[in-house]
């Protein structure tokens, strides 16, 4: 069965949506970081997510409290590493080096053209150094994907 939805190149249905499984892990993994460090930072625990959704609202409404604009931005943030482990499943060999991979060049992509168009407040007013720590959990819940897989097939053979 497992033949039935190999791909051309050796990557099967079950690689792309592992990927994004361990995306969305990756994503909660980040949000529960950034409202753990933000009080210790002195910010509220919603304003990273918030930032995050500033493409959607003006900024009185992100620096405002949580609300609607807090669930938008988490969902923003779930669904945007969802689509980086879904690819990241689909292009890479897996391992951790290439989950770090995805999520520093996913990381770097934002920070050089997305933010500065689809958010700008988090462009401004993130802490980096945080953001880093985020994608760097990100990319390492990534890194699980060729462990994982490799129980998959050994639970199918076996």
């Amino acid at each position: 069965m497992d033949a039935g939805v190999r791909r051309s190149r050796g990557k099967s249905v079950w690689d792309i949506l592992l990927g994004l499984q361990l995306g969305v892990i990756g994503a909660i993994l980040m949000i529960i970081w950034f409202a753990l460090i933000s009080p210790i930072l002195g910010h509220p625990w919603w304003f990273i997510p918030n930032l995050f959704a500033s493409h959607f609202y003006n900024s009185r409404d992100v620096l405002l409290g949580p609300g609607i604009v807090t669930i938008v931005g988490i969902a923003v943030q779930i669904v945007t590493s969802g689509i980086v482990g879904s690819l990241n499943g689909l292009v890479t060999p897996g391992g951790r080096l290439s989950g770090i991979a995805a999520a520093t060049t996913w990381y770097v992509f934002c920070l050089l053209f997305l933010w500065k168009r689809i958010a700008p407040l988090l462009l401004m007013q993130a802490i980096q150094p945080i953001l880093w720590a985020g994608y760097f959990l990100l990319g390492s819940a990534l890194g699980w994907h060729r462990h994982l897989i490799k129980a998959r097939r050994a639970t199918l053979a076996g």
